[in-house]
């Protein structure tokens, strides 16, 4: 078996061109290259489909499947592979063959009430609000249609002496995003510990379950 590492990569993402480092590794019979989810999760909202990938002054064109849950690099990986200095490297944690355990995502859903103030406030249950808090005092919320917004968390002491832990930008972030009452929405956090951007999809609406 024998493994590749890329150094530093100017990669277009979207319609910008920054340096980008990014590692991945070269599994010799293997026709796809794994990526990282996490920067598949943050750059994906930039990341086009063909990605333009500079190597020793030459310019190779690489397909992902845009999936931020196991993505792969598959069109012009095993081209690439060639135009870099191969490494002998162990095999990075997010890699399908590490044997090193790999931490499950957090995740929750919440239902947005038929009350009046639902979609203009959001207070996390208590013990959600802790184990965030516990690593973050603010989020990155990414939703499914507008850019990600930056929302603090705002905790506080309610009447009967107990935490409560408010989403400062909910009302901007639903109107952003066109959620409304009854919406089901699932939140997941990809990396709690290190990265506070959460990704919120929208998994139907409780009025439209039969």
């Amino acid at each position: 078996m024998s493994f590749k590492k890329e150094d530093l990569m100017n990669t277009i993402l979207g319609d910008r061109l920054p340096k980008t480092v990014m590692f991945t590794v070269y599994v010799k019979d293997v026709r796809y290259g794994e990526i990282d989810p996490e920067f598949a999760f943050r750059y994906f909202h930039e990341l086009a489909e063909h990605w333009q990938v500079y190597a020793n002054n030459e310019m190779q064109l690489l397909t992902w499947d845009q999936c931020i849950h196991r993505p792969r690099l598959l069109g012009g990986w095993n081209e690439i592979r060639e135009k870099f200095e191969c490494l002998q490297e162990e095999i990075p944690l997010f890699h399908s063959l590490s044997i090193k355990e790999v931490k499950e995502p957090f995740a929750f859903e919440i239902v947005i009430s038929n009350e009046e103030d639902s979609t203009r406030e959001l207070f996390l249950d208590q013990l959600v609000g802790e184990h965030i808090t516990a690593y973050h005092d603010d989020l990155t919320l990414e939703g499914p249609v507008a850019e990600p917004i930056f929302s603090r968390i705002i905790k506080s002491v309610g009447p009967d002496n107990y935490n409560k832990f408010e989403v400062d930008a909910w009302m901007q972030f639903c109107r952003e995003n066109s959620f409304s009452n009854g919406d089901i929405m699932k939140f997941t956090f990809y990396d709690i510990e290190k990265c506070n951007i959460v990704d919120v999809d929208w998994c139907g609406n409780i009025y439209d379950i039969n």
